[in-house]
């Protein structure tokens, strides 16, 4: 049971922020709970399911109207490429989750390593100029936007990548608002996360019962409170440095991954 709470509180705390929640579950459970590295990536994707469940209670009534808009075909701007947006993660992230085990790690960490050195470039550049003045909300994300995101979202399946620090550095560097950039990571968390733990179980199986279900459990609520903290102090937060600390966390990752392996 306490490897689950423990699970269940770094995935609900690291979801939200710059650094791979994935991963640090995978590396606290093989080297500190003894887990294959298969099933220490199961248990990583499955605890997904807990603050997914926390993105969806905060945000069930943006969704209730997103699922309206799409079923009566009354579809904005939004609505049109939050769909976009999950589809293109699932074509990208669906074939990498499946083919997890038979990934090259060092081919991984190789795109961790482009990744990283890109996010750190870019969050250079927005520290020195003015590109960034939250000018853009939801309504106004495009089809490119969409790929980008979804695109990166995909990617994010790769052990080690952080979902919400690449997602979020995208469409800050999109010029996205800082409190819109938040919301729409958190909502797109929803079904992406949910997706994976499905394709996962189906895939590695499902963790051992207690550690799993008490992990989710436990993600669920700290997720709920990680995800409110965020939101109020979005306006506080500085999100060049945010882009910066993931961008280092997911290149030096890489780089740890291609000396051990």
């Amino acid at each position: 049971m306490l490897e689950g709470i423990i699970s269940g509180i770094i995935q609900g705390i690291f979801e939200w922020l710059p650094v791979s929640s994935q991963g640090v579950i995978t590396i606290v459970s093989e080297l500190f709970m003894g887990y294959e590295f298969e099933s220490a990536i199961a248990l990583g994707i499955w605890l997904h399911s807990g603050t997914s469940l926390a993105a969806l209670i905060i945000f069930r009534e943006d969704l209730k109207v997103l699922l309206l808009q799409l079923k009566n075909s009354n579809t904005n701007n939004f609505s049109r490429n939050y769909a976009y947006t999950t589809f293109i993660s699932a074509i990208i992230g669906v074939p990498i989750l499946l083919f997890l085990g038979e990934i090259n790690i060092q081919s991984g960490s190789v795109v961790m390593v482009l990744i990283g050195l890109a996010m750190t470039s870019t969050s250079i550049f927005l520290k020195f100029s003015r590109v960034i003045k939250d000018e853009r909300s939801l309504a106004d994300i495009s089809i490119k936007d969409s790929i980008l995101i979804g695109t990166m979202q995909g990617l994010s399946a790769i052990p080690g990548l952080s979902r919400s620090g690449v997602t979020v550095a995208v469409m800050l560097g999109r010029g996205l608002g800082r409190k819109d950039a938040l919301r729409f990571s958190f909502m797109l968390s929803i079904p992406v996360s949910l997706g994976a733990a499905l394709v996962a179980g189906i895939r590695y199986g499902l963790p051992q019962s207690t550690v799993g279900a008490v992990g989710a459990f436990t993600a669920l609520l700290v997720g709920l409170v990680s995800i409110k903290a965020l939101l109020v102090l979005s306006g506080k937060i500085n999100f060049s440095l945010f882009m910066g600390i993931a961008g280092i966390a997911i290149l030096l990752g890489g780089l740890f991954q291609i000396m051990v392996s």
